[in-house]
């Protein structure tokens, strides 16, 4: 191995991003595939038979994972103590978004379609992932302090699903992602504040989640709320532009808020009649939690609800009037 190639390891094993940043571009202006498959030797991408990330099935199947992703194992070169780890994945992936077309250790990495990307509880630098992973379909951005670039994740354009787990906060104000992209999940993120996603069908929202604002998703049509901490059901105006919500699922919440106009007001009953404004619902399912008969019969009339089940507690606590009135209500 050459000196100059010690030096660019030197530079790659740094824990500064700037000097890691530098690193990466000098491996790049180099451009020689044996230095990029001597590096990424040692790297391996581990199936799910041999790494199930810490996720329970049910937080899989609430965010439309229904197996676990493939990881990265770094190898010897970017492993290191925990607090390192992120400086380590930073190159690891740096160098995988500028390795040339004919580094054979770069193509057998880059063919993975599905992929857990752990940040360490560091920052993470979502930029490299479109030219590191460019066919990826699956993605879960996990475990990290700060996500950096996200908007790159416009780039990845055989995007299908894409879940955020264990992170602190997540904000998609600016995100556009790509045509393909029909799914987002969130898990265990502390406050989301989910806004554009034009292209979402389906939203799902699992385990400690405090949602900020949910708004101008118009393209949005099933919704699920599974063991979160806090849901801000609307902003009003908000729901007003779900104006293709066709499915809402809403489970064991701990709290919920509703913010009208000059009439703040926060309670533990689901607030179902705020979906009178979401002209296209046909089903809502509501578990582990309290629906009065005053917020019920706001639906009385709905244009195209077809299916509301609550559970059975609640709904023998039903005046039979309303029970009349609304013969699409079903006991769980």
């Amino acid at each position: 191995m050459s000196e100059r190639w010690r030096k660019l390891e030197r530079l790659l094993r740094s824990l500064d991003p700037v000097v890691v940043d530098q690193g990466v571009m000098a491996a790049d202006a180099l451009g020689d595939p044996a230095l990029f498959d001597h590096l990424l030797a040692d790297v391996q991408v581990l199936r799910p038979k041999e790494n199930l990330p810490p996720m329970p099935s049910r937080a899989r199947e609430a965010l439309a994972l229904a197996v676990a992703l493939p990881t990265l194992l770094p190898g010897p070169r970017f492993d290191g103590p925990g607090p390192d780890m992120p400086a380590r994945q930073r190159a690891l992936l740096g160098l995988l978004a500028v390795a040339p077309a004919d580094s054979r250790e770069a193509q057998r990495i880059r063919r993975v379609r599905r992929l857990w990307v752990y940040g360490h509880r560091g920052a993470l630098d979502v930029a490299p992932l479109p030219r590191a992973f460019p066919a990826l379909e699956q993605l879960v951005l996990a475990t990290c302090s700060e996500l950096e670039n996200l908007d790159a994740l416009g780039s990845l354009a055989a995007l299908r699903e894409l879940a955020f787990v264990d992170l602190r906060s997540v904000d998609t104000r600016g995100v556009e992602l790509p045509p393909s992209c029909w799914t987002v999940g969130m898990a265990g993120c502390g406050v989301v504040h989910v806004e554009g996603l034009a292209n979402v069908h389906r939203l799902a929202f699992h385990t400690n989640v405090t949602t900020q604002r949910i708004q101008l998703l118009r393209g949005v049509r099933e919704m699920t709320f599974t063991e979160t901490a806090r849901v801000r059901i609307a902003h009003v105006h908000a729901l007003s532009e779900l104006a293709q919500l066709e499915s809402l699922e809403i489970d064991e919440i701990d709290e919920y808020e509703t913010l009208v106009p000059n009439q703040p007001w926060r309670r533990k009953a689901v607030p179902v009649e705020v979906f009178v404004k979401c002209p296209h619902l046909r089903a809502l399912k509501i578990t582990h939690a309290r629906v009065e008969n005053e917020s019920l019969r706001a639906l009385i009339g709905h244009p195209s609800l077809e299916r509301l089940e609550i559970d059975a507690a609640y709904f023998r606590e039903l005046p039979r009037e309303t029970k009349r009135s609304l013969p699409f209500v079903l006991a769980l």
